[in-house]
């Protein structure tokens, strides 16, 4: 059996362009975007949410994590007064 590169990329299953997850943007001031991306059925107030942040400041962006991962277990409602890193 011969290894190909390619196997594994081609079986990868991409998080952010599934279906079946739903996706939240809020840009509410231009300079702070926040993305969130949980199960289809999720409710924002659920803790079900992997949310980043996007904060721009000149030419500087800055891109983190609620509570510094990606982990699914963030509550969309309550964005802007999680931990980010």
């Amino acid at each position: 059996m011969s290894y190909n590169p390619n196997e594994f990329t081609k079986n990868k299953v991409d998080f952010f362009a599934d279906p079946k997850i739903r996706k939240e943007i809020d840009t509410t001031d231009g300079t702070v975007i926040y993305q969130g991306y949980a199960n289809l059925l999720a409710d924002t107030s659920q803790g079900v949410w992997r949310i980043k942040r996007t904060t721009i400041s000149g030419s500087n962006i800055s891109i983190e994590w609620a509570n510094g991962n990606t982990q699914n277990y963030n509550v969309w409602d309550n964005r802007g007064s999680l931990s980010y890193s």
